[in-house]
């Protein structure tokens, strides 16, 4: 799939996410004040649906470990950001603007970060390509060996702190997501049942 394509399909399915997620918010603030949708049958299923959908997120992470020298799982990866957004989007709505659970209120927050920290993550990531791609050309036309040039990149490469700080906040954001999550359900469980 050429980048043209992969791109309109992103944003395609952006655009039918977020007036989904409209339509759900719509239907969320129709509903009665004293109703809360997170302690519903149709919130319980959209939270564990929200779930799954961000425990695919760690596929990528796993598969990049694990992947052979020098393959890098692209694939993967595309889901990791589909599922990072999409997955957040469903626990805001399972939420129903139901705040006063401080451990939920955490998690939430965390989950906000770590998919902002993403997509913030994903802009430095692009942005460093692009200069780096930039570099390779100039050194090219400069008359550099593609050794010489490897080593600049390298270079170039590994002293880009934006991405390494992104890297320290992302990866923790996540885990404390995940461990105020599974308090959180065992917290829902105890007191409401499964």
């Amino acid at each position: 799939m050429s980048p043209l394509n992969r791109r309109s399909l992103l944003i395609t399915i952006a655009i039918f996410a977020t007036i989904i997620a409209a339509w759900g918010v719509e239907l969320l603030l129709s509903l009665p004040a004293h109703w809360s949708f997170a302690h519903s049958q149709p919130g319980h299923v959209l939270g564990w649906l929200g779930l799954a959908v961000i425990l695919l997120t760690y596929v990528y992470p796993w598969k990049k470990r694990h992947a052979p020298s020098g393959t890098w799982p692209k694939k993967w990866f595309m889901a990791h950001m589909l599922c990072g957004s999409l997955g957040p989007m469903l626990i805001l709505i399972h939420s129903g603007w139901h705040l006063h659970a401080g451990v939920a209120v955490l998690a939430l927050l965390a989950m906000g970060g770590a998919a902002i920290s993403g997509i913030i993550g994903k802009t430095i990531h692009s942005v460093a390509l692009r200069t780096l791609s930039s570099q390779q050309r100039t050194l090219t036309e400069q008359g550099l060996s593609q050794e010489q040039i490897g080593q600049v990149l390298d270079d170039a490469a590994s002293q880009e702190s934006m991405f390494r700080m992104w890297q320290i906040i992302h990866a923790p954001l996540a885990a404390i997501f995940t461990v105020l999550t599974i308090l959180h359900i065992m917290g829902a469980i105890f007191f409401t049942g499964f």
